[in-house]
């Protein structure tokens, strides 16, 4: 039995009649750019949230968001950004187009997540903390720090922070970012993103930079880019986030299986499960990614892929690691990147997958580590 690391095909399978339902409604509509299929989308993904309608825009994908979510959030050219140097290359990319400068700080012991209190000692006034492989981080200490928080969700929509409750990248007062790119938890059939902003007034200045800082067509009142969501996307999306809750509760059940499973299986110390703090819910975390830390990664990475079972890396190197980012690159390194780069491994999840595949995924790793202890 080979087992995808996802399979969007089976998504598509089951949801098909609404699917193609929408995309011959834009086509028959002819209102490809923006429009009412994308107001639509907009109200629809707020009440989702659990946020006003006039919060939520919708760009053209996650990282354009970011950078949308930073100018519109105050960010001038040259201000200084923190954010974790463990994520997708595009939080450090985008703080970067958005005319920051990243200042990268290592995780919080035991977690994949930015330390807060690490961050707020920074001084900076702007932070950009990713709830990384679908895990809400907490925000409290950035809250009292003072600092203007941009959250990046791309991974995370429908987590609730911790202690608060509250969306993960629609808290209160802050900026937040999502990513609907196909293999996410709530996927388009192309590039998509939203960007929710802390009020109307936020809202309404996304809205002016991502269609060339235009209040009135042909007139353009400051430099802004061209960052709209197209119709076809907000259609897809439309008609999937009815199912986004089913789904995630599926991730979560297949969370906790793997849980149980790899512990009973294989040694903690060869394999390092995820697990939520002592007495969080199980809300905080939707699981976009199950990510371990394996023992001889590479090396169990190639025992899987001979047994058919898929896996990814995210991600194999931080990102002060990079040369892209070596003027941010702080004196002594981030020791706990750097181990999590070294170390981690995410293993199939998504909602189609059955009980069998997953215990297919259990049996191979076992196998590694009994063969070769």
């Amino acid at each position: 039995m080979n087992v995808p690391f996802l399979d969007l095909r089976r998504q598509y399978d089951a949801l098909r009649a609404e699917i193609d339902g929408a995309v011959a409604r834009v086509l028959a509509s002819g209102e490809f750019i923006l429009g009412g299929e994308v107001a639509a989308f907009e109200k629809a993904v707020a009440a989702f949230l659990g946020i006003g309608a006039e919060r939520a825009v919708g760009v053209s994908n996650g990282s354009d968001a970011l950078v949308l979510a930073l100018r519109a959030a105050g960010l001038q050219p040259g201000d200084e950004v923190v954010t974790s140097a463990f994520t997708f290359v595009a939080t450090g990319t985008s703080i970067v187009r958005a005319g920051g400068r990243p200042r990268f700080v290592d995780l919080a012991e035991g977690s994949f997540l930015l330390d807060p209190a690490a961050a707020a000692a920074t001084g900076a006034r702007f932070v950009v903390p990713v709830h990384l492989f679908g895990q809400a981080g907490d925000l409290a200490p950035l809250r009292a720090a003072g600092m203007t928080i941009v959250e990046d969700a791309a991974q995370a929509i429908g987590a609730r922070l911790p202690g608060t409750g509250e969306p993960a990248g629609a808290a209160a007062g802050t900026f937040g970012a999502y990513s609907f790119y196909p293999t996410k938890n709530l996927g388009a059939a192309g590039d998509a993103g939203l960007v929710v902003a802390p009020d109307a007034a936020g809202a309404a200045r996304v809205r002016l930079l991502r269609t060339h800082g235009q209040k009135e067509k042909y007139f353009a009142t400051e430099n802004g880019y061209n960052m709209r969501l197209d119709g076809l996307q907000a259609a897809v999306l439309a008609a999937k986030l009815p199912h986004l809750a089913d789904w995630t509760a599926r991730r979560r059940t297949l969370a906790e299986r793997y849980g149980a499973r790899l512990g009973e299986a294989v040694r903690g110390d060869l394999v390092r499960v995820p697990r939520l703090a002592a007495g969080a819910p199980p809300d905080v975390h939707v699981w976009h990614a199950y990510t371990v830390r394996a023992a001889r990664r590479e090396e169990l990475r190639r025992h899987l892929a001979a047994s058919g079972v898929a896996t990814q890396v995210f991600y194999p190197h931080a990102l002060h690691r990079m040369p892209a980012f070596a003027d941010a690159a702080p004196p002594g390194g981030l020791p706990r990147a750097e181990a999590a780069a070294a170390s981690v491994l995410s293993l199939p999840i998504f909602p189609e997958m059955t009980d069998a595949e997953q215990d297919r995924v259990v049996a191979a790793i076992a196998d590694f580590y009994r063969a070769a202890p």
